[in-house]
């Protein structure tokens, strides 16, 4: 019996896990399309300014190369909040977390020991 709660507890962990990264999949996925079609309209954009000669094209290359790096900065930035926002539901919900999982295994194997002492 504790064996197939311990099945079914990890089997809704599992499921829980597979739903998170979905998730995470998903926001990321849009993150980099939306990245992708801005990033190709400010190639375009620098690219004119410095065809009209308004910027250097070193001045193109750095403001290009300042943006991609702002861009990983607030993809990583979303990235740990949706994993943060997503820890926080998940808590919300009661389920147990790996740790809890882990500590009672532990106190289990205790138990099954202290019970095969006694029965020694």
């Amino acid at each position: 019996m504790t064996e197939e709660k311990t099945t079914d507890q990890e089997a809704t962990e599992e499921k829980t896990e597979e739903r998170e990264t979905d998730l995470f999949q998903k926001f990321l996925l849009l993150g980099l399309g939306a990245a992708s079609a801005t990033k190709e309209k400010l190639e375009q954009v620098v690219s004119d300014m410095v065809g009209e000669g308004k910027i250097s094209e070193s001045q193109g290359r750095k403001l290009l190369d300042d943006v991609v790096d702002r861009s990983k900065e607030e993809a990583e930035s979303l990235r740990k909040t949706v994993k943060e926002e997503t820890t926080k539901a998940l808590g919300a919900m009661g389920l147990a977390t790996k740790d809890d999982l882990k500590r009672l295994e532990v106190e289990i194997e205790k138990l099954r020991d202290k019970i095969n002492d006694l029965l020694e």
